[in-house]
């Protein structure tokens, strides 16, 4: 009687080490998934952040582009008005 109350105490502790390895497993499959859902939100925000920077730099180079254009065409203006001051003369 006594060997197989110790076999049943015995199986019952496994029992118990093998849901907890399973609750335990459970509660580490979540927290990877967190880290995953964590990595997954940094890289998102690296990546807008990179789309912040690009769509900066596209509007600065489009305003220097802007800048040249009037600036060549106010040069071409100030040329035309000394030539016809010239032929004026």
């Amino acid at each position: 009687m006594r060997e197989s109350a110790r076999v049943r105490e015995r199986a019952r502790e496994c029992e118990r080490a093998q849901e907890s390895k399973t609750v335990h497993a459970g509660e580490s499959a979540r927290e990877r998934s967190r880290e995953r859902d964590r990595e997954r939100e940094i890289a998102r925000e690296r990546s807008r952040e990179r789309d912040r920077e690009r769509e900066i730099a596209r509007e600065r180079a489009q305003e220097r582009a802007r800048e040249s254009t009037s600036a060549c065409a106010g040069a071409r203006e100030h040329e035309r008005r000394r030539k016809r001051a010239r032929e004026k003369a």
